[in-house]
């Protein structure tokens, strides 16, 4: 799904350059531009969630094993 994503932002940007390239009225082409530099910066946008979606979680060690854990341990006054 991202990958199809990812293709239709280039061709969409592709399109909007080459009809940037072919308008003739400066406001056309103007607001041309400014939608591929907008595809532009999506493909960046997409690329970075990748990035950090691909990456390996942060380590959740704990310093003792949740088992070895009694209730005296976290409030000694209310133990036996």
């Amino acid at each position: 799904m991202r990958k199809q994503a990812a293709t239709m932002e280039v061709e969409s940007r592709r399109f909007y350059e080459k009809a940037a390239a072919r308008a003739q009225d400066p406001h056309i082409r103007q607001l041309l531009d400014d939608l591929a530099q907008e595809e532009r910066s999506h493909e960046d946008r997409a690329e970075k969630l990748e990035e950090k979606s691909s990456a390996p979680p942060p380590s959740r060690r704990r310093t003792q094993p949740a088992a070895a854990l009694r209730p005296a341990d976290c409030a000694p006054g209310l133990a036996g």
